[in-house]
């Protein structure tokens, strides 16, 4: 009987020590300027902008976080709120998930990388009659990404100062046009609380990350599909489906670098240069991909660079880029979202499905 009571003791201990949990709140504000990245929306470069923020951040410090995302980054939720001071943005309210690594230099200063992906609420979209000069969105609703960078100052062990920077995204991915998307930058200030005292966790990744060599290669194909417009006068979507083949080259526990091809059938490009030149087209594109993936475990966060092999009638620039967040379903399969995009542009966003060996 008592050697069963130790026992039911032992593991209720070793299951509170190693689920703890560290979490915290912030309230963040910033200011920035919106990037006139294109002629079409230079009505609006130079806006300033104005936003408050307001973020849950969490992390567990157990074997199975660590499995899961190959560390302990952070992540959370956030919701903010953003005027553009300007008449035909209008305000937006964003909410999203983000994941952040964390870069501990001494017991009162580190540093941490933010990716942020959600969806935003814009108040003013193009319309015709009421406001013909958004060239930037034309949908209430548009995705949301964000990348950024911060510096964190303990003010006491618990109260943190949060001093950094963001460039920040939104756009409908040719879903309705006009769709050039609105790019801002910030600067952001901000104080985080914790909730327990934060907890050093060097020694538990020395510990966990002995359990299994990192380095591998491996191999991975994508099948995907996306909608799009033609044009800003048409509420006709049309269809893209394609594949990509990538080969990852393991080199620490967080990072793989890539080399890819992807074709994918385009049925807006059949149209428009149909249209346009009067001619007919299979539609096919064909692309050569090198990049670079963050592997958190689960979560993949991928950013590649592309050139155009293949490209009917030239009808976008040769090189593009491609920003993709997957989410592992089974070791083998993942789902997810990718980013195409020429210069600041966004051309489509896809969902996907990943087989990996």
């Amino acid at each position: 009987m008592n050697k069963l009571f130790y026992t039911v003791l032992f593991i209720s201990v070793t299951s509170c020590v190693f689920s703890q949990k560290e979490k915290s709140f912030s309230i963040e504000y910033n200011t920035g300027s919106v990037f006139a990245h294109d002629e079409d929306v230079e009505n609006v470069g130079g806006s300033t902008t104005n936003g408050i923020e307001l973020k849950y951040t969490f992390k567990r410090l157990d074997s199975l976080y660590h499995s899961s995302f190959n560390g302990f980054p952070s992540q959370g939720f956030a919701l903010g709120f953003s005027d553009f001071n300007n008449t035909i943005l209008g305000r937006g309210i964003t909410a999203n998930y983000f994941i952040s690594p964390n870069i501990t230099i001494n017991s009162w200063l580190s540093t941490a990388f933010n990716f942020n992906v959600g969806a935003a609420y814009l108040t003013n979209p193009n319309r015709p009659l009421t406001n013909p000069d958004n060239q930037s969105y034309s949908t209430y609703i548009s995705a949301y990404l964000a990348i950024g960078w911060e510096t964190k100052i303990a003010i006491t062990k618990r109260l943190i100062l949060n001093l950094g920077a963001s460039y920040r995204h939104t756009s409908n991915s040719g879903i309705r046009l006009p769709n050039k998307g609105i790019n801002w930058t910030t600067a952001n200030f901000g104080l985080t609380y914790h909730t327990t005292d934060p907890v050093d966790t060097k020694d538990l990744k020395k510990r966990f990350n002995a359990y299994k060599h990192p380095n591998k290669n491996f191999w991975e194909f994508s099948m995907f599909g996306a909608i799009r417009n033609l044009d800003n006068d048409s509420p006709t979507k049309y269809g893209i489906a394609g594949f990509q083949l990538q080969h990852n080259w393991q080199t620490a526990r967080t990072h793989a670098f890539n080399v890819g091809t992807e074709f994918f059938f385009d049925n807006s490009l059949v149209k428009q240069i149909k249209i346009e030149d009067n001619k007919s087209s299979i539609g096919v594109r064909q692309g050569l991909l090198l990049g670079h993936q963050f592997l958190w475990g689960k979560l993949n966060f991928g950013q590649q660079i592309g050139f155009h092999l293949l490209n009917p009638e030239n009808k976008y620039d040769t090189v593009y880029h491609r920003w993709t967040f997957t989410h592992k379903i089974t070791s083998n399969i993942s789902a997810g979202i990718s980013l195409l995009a020429h210069r600041q542009v966004a051309n489509f966003t896809d969902v996907r499905l990943v087989y990996r060996w």
